[in-house]
């Protein structure tokens, strides 16, 4: 039985866990970590009780002060002290919504309702990776370009998270695999990912610290990307006559990857390789990424997107371009940063690898060559790719 659409675990990503002992609600972080984690099992054994394939559930946390009308359940939770005293504190909790279709995309736009929400808990299932490639990964001996997404893998296991977090950053994961019993997350590491950027953004946070990967890196991943899709969608257009085909392969040559000058009357599909996984025209990337630093970059997006509004107003009026400008109204430097370095599958430890967006072009064109005539447009993205590389520093 296929599930409805929901976040795959790799939408959840691994993180040094916050250290010192910061405070919310009166409470520690110590404190907070065990409420998280007693809040999280309860939900999630009453989702459990309910069965599997529910939609996510988003709820919010209150203070034990908070006005009983707002509140379905009063949790508590304890832990010994330093000086031997135990450390307790109780709040509330109360469902918002369910939320239609992956969550991340599901809470673009809503925040916290009341002031008095000191947390929220997401409960959410997905797919994951079994055991054995989980371990693998783990090891580094294989990594995740090289296998199906977690949705896709032929051995694919459910599983569903239950996640706390609080506004000061405590957070705590339940999770239960399909036909086991619920556990609680490695308390040495902390969820990132697109899904935990969502739910601190709707608690009106920062959603993350900016990665160290250079900007012109990810230019050249998503280049790569970007161009080995083209070519081949340019290769396989046989419903249109030779002129018009030669007339397309000659002009992606003449603007490639620079494309602000595509019209309306090129073929969608290739207009829609040409641009980013957030549907974004790939012109509004590049002059924001050919820099060596990430300062000013949700800046230079924002200001070209009103650019390219501006010059051509009839695209504010499509779908794609509203749910794009609502992210991007919603989202923060950090959050739009990550959120193309999650859909470009480019990780942290990823960065160090030399020549990888070079590696994997010439990868994916050796097996399905492009035919002849697509080769202007072949070598005009390596020799960028390999340019954007260099200015990085991470080419051999």
């Amino acid at each position: 039985m296929e599930k409805p659409a929901v976040a795959d675990v790799a939408d959840w990503t691994y993180g040094a866990r916050m250290s010192g002992r910061k405070r919310s609600g009166g409470a520690t972080m110590d404190t907070l970590t065990e409420l998280g984690k007693t809040i999280a099992l309860r939900l999630e054994e009453e989702h459990h009780k309910q069965g599997w394939d529910r939609p996510a559930t988003l709820y919010e946390i209150y203070g034990a002060d908070v006005d009983p009308k707002l509140v379905d359940l009063i949790i508590k939770a304890e832990r010994p002290g330093e000086d031997g005293d135990w450390v307790g504190a109780a709040f509330g909790v109360a469902p918002v919504e369910e939320l239609d279709g992956h969550p991340a995309d599901a809470m673009v736009g809503k925040h916290a309702q009341h002031e008095e929400t000191l947390g929220v808990v997401l409960i959410t299932e997905g797919w994951n990776y079994p055991q054995d490639v989980l371990e693998q990964l783990a090891r580094g001996e294989i990594s995740p370009d090289q296998i199906p997404s977690p949705s896709t893998h032929p051995r694919r296991v459910e599983v569903r998270l239950a996640t706390a977090v609080f506004r000061d950053g405590t957070q705590t994961t339940v999770w239960r695999t399909r036909g086991e019993e619920s556990k609680v997350w490695d308390e040495h590491a902390r969820l990132q990912g697109r899904v935990m950027r969502a739910l601190r953004r709707y608690l009106r946070m920062e959603s993350a610290g900016l990665p160290a990967a250079p900007p012109r890196r990810l230019l050249a991943h998503t280049l790569a990307r970007a161009g080995v899709t083209l070519a081949n969608e340019a290769a396989s257009i046989n419903i249109m006559g030779s002129e018009a085909r030669n007339n397309l392969i000659q002009l992606l040559t003449e603007i490639s990857p620079h494309i602000a000058a595509l019209g309306e009357d090129i073929n969608p599909a290739v207009y829609q390789m040409l641009s980013t996984p957030l549907g974004m025209p790939g012109l509004l990337l590049a002059p924001a990424l050919y820099r060596d630093s990430w300062d000013g970059y949700y800046e230079d997006v924002r200001r070209n997107v009103d650019a390219y509004l501006e010059a051509a107003p009839e695209n504010r009026q499509t779908q794609a371009w509203q749910e794009w400008l609502a992210w991007l109204d919603w989202a923060d430097g950090p959050m739009l940063i990550w959120d193309m370095m999650d859909r470009m599958a480019v990780s942290e430890h990823e960065e160090l690898e030399a020549g990888r967006s070079v590696k994997w072009f010439n990868t994916r064109l050796a097996e399905n060559p492009a035919p002849l005539e697509i080769t202007p447009v072949v070598n005009l993205y390596r020799t960028q790719i390999k340019a954007l590389e260099e200015a990085a520093g991470n080419t051999d």
